[in-house]
């Protein structure tokens, strides 16, 4: 098996064992917690500026976007090593 294969086994069993991590709801939670935090930004926004409103908004889609990037990032991580493990075990029959 090359190393690249390996690489991708590895990073997915880590990111596996991440996941079932108590510490992981925890990391969740906070991520949300930003989302909520920039969303009240917006709300609270008393002004009449649309510049800064559109600003807000952007950084509260920004929170958004890097919370489901990363959980994305992660079960796709977590998937590919699943694949090259059925592969190996596909060639080695």
């Amino acid at each position: 098996m090359d190393q690249t294969r390996i690489k991708t086994i590895e990073t997915g069993r880590a990111l596996e064992s991440l996941l079932i991590s108590p510490g992981w709801d925890i990391v969740q939670d906070i991520l949300k917690s930003y989302e909520q935090g920039a969303v009240s930004d917006i709300l609270d926004y008393k002004g009449s500026d649309m510049n800064v409103l559109r600003s807000k908004q952007m950084s509260a889609r920004i929170v958004k976007e890097t919370r489901n990037l990363l959980n994305q990032h992660i079960n796709d991580a977590i998937q590919a090593a699943r694949n090259v493990l059925m592969e190996e075990v596909k060639n080695n029959d």
